[in-house]
């Protein structure tokens, strides 16, 4: 996981991986909708209002909620008391600059204390995003500051302003809603030239624009995001604050290219006017639209859509007249869930792979710890590629299901197995005790399961690696001592061994068939999550056992991984899965 984000993590402390955001969409995200998302391990975003009353009736409601809710079970550890001093309400509210009012805003934020105030559409530009951060900053130092840019201009604006905000949301064009009109650029375009011109701000980036599922999520991570943000996939969440008719369009459309569109009609319509000339909407197309472009008058198209506005739900789809807003990305939305489906189901699919650039020949597998996801590790291979590391290697990134994490209060979160107990005061007999069997036989089938599928692939059992970070990495190690195969090597980071007193229990016919495969041990000295100790008599029990383990210990390093750490690592890497080429030289 790239160290912006890890830091960005310690600001939003009850959000998981990857970072899922529901956007502030205006008027339609309400509180059901921000307070379910940052519930879910997101971060919810209040839409921009009609009137500031309203505003501040939302933030009243959060809050009433909140505090009615201050002693549940239901929520992630860390959302209720983020910061008692800084920022009290763990969700954002949003605001178009142009049409919002700054003391009104300045006010209701100073009351409030939302964690992160999202600036979006300024009529001036550059310096009124300056003023209202400035003026936030000063009613609410704990909100942090999300500006939503759509261009290569904004974006060195930013690097060079002197209020640079704590996120910047990159928007591709494929986002619905008011995005940029004429000068927008796709997000797979857009994000790496963003990036690049703001990478010595180190300010994380957050990946918006036409992403609907895992599959956008991953690519967006792979560019390089910090965190996700959806709009439109929102839109169809039980929560949205929508009338049926729009939510139904918003499943039922499909192929965005064709029945999208950005258009100022819609607006008219509505009478809603003095958006910045840079802004246009993105709309799906309905009759309004066709008999626009058919040449029928304004005044007529106004008069029967003033008419729609009195059907109800009727007054959308394909033969509805009414506004709806939303992305390019439809076609990928073909159910209503809860927002809290929607956050889990970014994580909760197929293993995110870095397939080798050369021949294959051999697999890293890696598994991610509690509460994170594989697409928070793939920033590793990727680095590895721009270093010209690795090539033959595939890299295997799984992805834990959600289970209830009794630690977590029991709430839901990815996981490999149930953890009943992991504090500072426990030793490593104390650990070996009532832990998750069933979960961990279960994880470590599937990870066998993975190992299978690239054996039938063709790759050698000694050309697999095995290894993980934390709870990733106890089940690797659990999963390479008990396995049927010798595998090329197996790792460990900030980890313990599971089940450590009944191994043979769990080994084909009492055997050790990996004992004499190399096992890499890393822990920091000053973990205050899993222990140094339990990576200490870890690598010891294994050493007692007959493994051949080599450990490595850092001073300062708490329960995180740090540039030395990786590159011991690649080190090991290198050792037991040379390139083939070089291990065929080297049997002439």
């Amino acid at each position: 996981m790239a160290q912006l984000a890890k830091n960005l993590l310690r600001s939003y402390p009850w959000a998981t991986t990857p970072f899922i955001v529901s956007a502030p969409m205006r008027v339609m995200a309400g509180p059901a909708l921000a307070l379910a998302t940052s519930r879910a391990g997101g971060l919810g975003f209040l839409g921009p209002t009609v009137k500031t009353s309203d505003m501040v009736a939302d933030l009243e409601k959060v809050s009433a909620t909140l505090k009615s809710s201050a002693t549940s079970s239901n929520s992630p550890s860390g959302f209720n008391d983020i910061s008692s001093k800084t920022a009290s309400l763990p969700i954002g509210v949003g605001f178009q600059l142009w049409s919002d009012d700054l003391e009104a805003a300045a006010s209701a934020i100073h009351k409030f204390k939302p964690c992160a105030a999202w600036l979006f559409a300024p009529r001036e530009g550059q310096r009124d995003i300056e003023e209202w951060s400035r003026r936030i900053r000063s009613a609410s130092p704990g909100t942090q500051i999300w500006v939503q840019i759509g261009t290569i201009t904004e974006a060195k604006l930013l690097a060079q302003s002197s209020e640079q905000p704590d996120v910047i949301v990159v928007q591709g064009s494929e986002a619905g809603g008011h995005g940029r009109a004429k000068d927008g650029l796709g997000l797979m375009a857009l994000f790496p030239e963003v990036a690049d011109v703001l990478a010595d701000t180190h300010i994380p980036l957050f990946a918006a624009g036409g992403i609907a599922d895992g599959r956008g999520a991953a690519a967006a991570l792979c560019l390089g995001a910090s965190g996700i943000v959806m709009g439109t996939r929102f839109l169809a969440s039980t929560e949205a604050r929508i009338s049926k008719g729009y939510q139904d369009e918003i499943v039922r459309a499909s192929n965005g290219a064709i029945t999208t569109t950005r258009t100022l009609l819609y607006n008219h319509l509505r009478g809603t006017t003095g958006w910045p000339e840079p802004y246009s909407p993105r709309t799906i197309i309905n009759r309004s639209f066709i008999e626009h472009q058919a040449g029928r008058s304004f005044d007529e198209l106004k008069e029967l859509h003033d008419q729609a506005t009195k059907t109800g739900d009727n007054g959308w789809g394909p033969e509805g007249r009414l506004a709806t807003y939303a992305g390019a990305s439809i076609g990928l939305i073909h159910e209503v869930k809860d927002a809290a489906s929607i956050v889990h189901d970014m994580s909760g699919r197929a293993p995110f792979i870095v397939p080798a650039l050369k021949k294959h020949t051999a697999t890293v597998i890696m598994a991610h710890g509690l509460g994170d996801s594989g697409a928070g590790w793939v920033g590793l291979a990727q680095n590895w590629r721009r270093r010209n590391k690795f090539d033959e290697i595939s890299f295997i990134f799984p992805n834990a299901p959600s289970i209830p994490i009794t630690v977590n209060m029991g709430m839901s979160m990815p996981g490999w197995y149930d953890i009943a107990h992991l504090g500072r005061d426990m030793g490593f007999e104390e650990l070996q005790q009532n832990q998750d069997e069933r979960g961990i036989l279960k994880s470590r089938d599937y990870f066998n399961t993975l190992i299978k599928e690239e054996i039938d692939k063709g790759i050698d059992p000694s050309r697999i690696v095995l290894g993980g970070f934390s709870q990733g990495g106890a089940i690797s190690l659990f999963t390479g001592v008990t396995n049927t195969r010798k595998l090329g090597g197996v790792f460990g980071m900030s980890s313990y061994l599971l089940l450590a007193e009944r191994l043979k229990e769990f080994c084909p016919e009492g055997e050790l068939p990996n004992q004499k495969t190399p096992f890499f041990l890393a822990h920091g000295m000053v973990d205050d999550v899993v222990k140094f100790e339990f990576g200490d008599m870890t690598q010891k029990h294994l050493k007692s056992l007959g493994f051949d383990v080599e450990f490595h210990s850092y001073p300062d390093l708490p329960h995180s991984a740090e540039p030395a750490e990786i590159e011991d690592l690649e080190n090991f890497i290198s050792k037991v899965l040379p390139p083939q080429s070089e291990a065929g030289a080297a049997g002439l």
